[in-house]
Formats: C-alpha cells, structure tokens, sequence
C-alpha cells in the first residue's frame, strides 16, 4: 500500500495477499471506557455479531488482556474474537489496568514495586474490579444475556480467570486458559527454586505453614470445588506442570476439565497446527457450556468432545445441592 502524503494521505493498494478477506461479515467493534472502585481508568472493546436478531440475547465470552489494533485472539491470540462474534457470541476484549496504581508510594524501584502489587494481592483486585466494571457496562445492554458468560486469558489472564471465580461466584459460566495456574504448590515448589525465590521477592506467600492463607483469594485447589467453573486447559508441554494443581482438584473434586498438552511449545504457542486446534476447540467449549450453536464452516464438529463434555455435565448436573 502507497500513502500520498500531497494528497492528504489518499492510499492505494499495490497489492492485496488475501483477498478473500475482503468478502468476510465481520462483527462491529465498540471501545469501552470506565473506571474501577478506586478510580483508575480502563477500556475495552465490545464486539457484536454481524446480525442480531431483534429480541436476541447473546452469551459473552471475555478475551484478555491486551486490546489494540486489529482485534486477533487477545494476547496469546488463543482466542479468534471475530469467529467468536460470527457465531453469535458478544466479546468483550479487555484491557487490563496499568499495575503501578497498586503500588503508589514506592520508591521507584522493583525491589519497592513487585512486593506492593502482591500485597494482599492489590493489582489482582485492581484487574478484578475493572473487570467487574466493564462486565456491568456490557450487562447494562438489553442484548447481553448475564446467564451466559465465560471468561479466558493466557499468561496474566489466566491469572485474571482464577481470581475471577473466586470472587465474583457463578459469574462465569465456563473459563478457557492457555497457560495455569498460580498456585501455592505448583509456583513455589513444582516451578523449581529459581522461581520460587522469584516470587517470593516479590511477596508471593509461602506454599504451606504460617502465611499460606493468603493463597486463598487467588488459588482455586484452597477453595470450595463450587467455584470451579467448566475449566479447558491448552497448555505447552514446557509448562504443563505447573497447571497439575490446579488440574488434580478439578480431578479430585470431579468438576468439569479438560487439559491438552501441545508438544514442543512455550509460554505461547506457534506451530499452525496446534493454532488451529486451540482456535476450534475453544469456540466448541464456549459453545457447549454457553449453549451457543457452532457453524460447521467455522469449526468442524467433534463427536468425541461432546460426549465426553455431555458426561461432564451430567455429573455436575446430578450432585447433591449444598
């Protein structure tokens, strides 16, 4: 593409590599801006269908945790916003707040910095209450149904999912994560000393003995098996284990997950392959536990998925109230 800057920067295009992209509905895009309890300013992006039928309310599926530009599959590009929103999802892409605001008063240094934004886990309660925000702002919309709500993120924004089911209970109907999970065992000891010591200097609490209890408003395996939400985990094989924790109490406790481990891949994945797999599986997870139907053009349908998630939900759907 050529710009001409004497022609108050008319383009033309040289030449277009893909342009069946051209013919393609894509979903409209709306930014959103708000603040959190404590005043600090976030945004995110609200992407609709590209036809909603009057009267028709729409499950949300929440993308984190980086949203500018061209609106991919947030970061970690796990999860195809606008193929989401061709299926009739809303999507809300979420930008998370800057984590200084949880550590005002420092001194300048990360020395300073990291153990304030852990402490009490105030930057996590910071993302949360945006989060939480913007969620409201979406809600406040007549097409949004507040029944059908699922949440997914890599990286930080798996972070942003546990602590999501924690505190804010039975918000989120189903959760999806490339990467899990900071947890008590799994950080501090699976991960290997080096890590540990990291996190211990920046104010993460200790696995087990005095203090641990502060893992409770973050790590779901020290809470109530009722807040774990219909889980999928697509996780690189160089960092599987730290996800076991979290992955044995769902396990243990006989709630719906399920984990794949992609060979040969790191914090974020790259091989075609495994994209393509991720990409459809996530759009049928959300679409089983949302109740949203998938097109076959989108994503080929898997027989095996659903009767192994039908068999999920029919023990869910048969415990005992508490």
């Amino acid at each position: 593409m050529t710009l001409d800057l004497r022609d108050h920067g008319r383009s033309r295009t040289l030449f277009d590599p893909n342009p069946d992209f051209q013919r393609i509905a894509l979903g409209s895009a709306q930014r959103l801006h708000w603040r959190n309890d404590r005043g600090q300013e976030s945004y995110g992006d609200l992407v609709l269908p590209p036809r909603i039928k009057p009267g028709q309310k729409l499950p949300l599926v929440i993308v984190q945790y980086v949203t500018r530009g061209f609106l991919r599959g947030g970061t970690g590009d796990e999860y195809p916003i606008q193929l989401f929103a061709r299926n009739g999802f809303a999507v809300l892409s979420f930008q998370k707040p800057a984590p200084l605001f949880a550590a005002e008063g420092n001194d300048g240094t990360l020395a300073a910095i990291l153990p304030r934004l852990n402490s009490n886990w105030d930057d996590r309660r910071d993302i949360h209450s945006s989060l939480m925000v913007g969620i409201r702002s979406v809600l406040a919309r007549s097409d949004i149904d507040p029944d059908r709500i699922g949440i997914s993120g890599v990286s930080d924004g798996s972070t942003t999912m546990q602590f999501g089911l924690i505190n804010s209970p039975g918000l989120f109907k189903a959760a999806s994560v490339g990467s899990c999970c900071v947890d008590p065992t799994a950080m501090m000891i699976y991960g290997g000393s080096g890590l540990a010591h990291e996190r211990t200097a920046w104010g993460y609490p200790p696995a087990s003995g005095p203090g641990s209890e502060a893992w409770k408003p973050l790590s779901l395996p020290v809470n109530s098996p009722e807040l774990m939400a219909p889980l999928l985990m697509q996780l690189a094989d160089n960092e599987f284990l730290v996800a076991m924790e979290t992955l044995a109490a769902y396990q243990r406790n006989k709630r719906p997950v399920e984990a794949r481990i992609f060979p040969q891949e790191f914090h974020l994945k790259v091989q075609p392959e495994h994209r393509l797999n991720i990409y459809c599986r996530n759009l049928r997870w959300f679409g089983f536990w949302l109740d949203q139907p998938i097109a076959s053009v989108s994503c080929p349908p898997d027989a095996r998925d659903v009767e192994r998630w039908s068999a999920m939900k029919a023990i869910v759907n048969n415990r005992p109230s508490s």
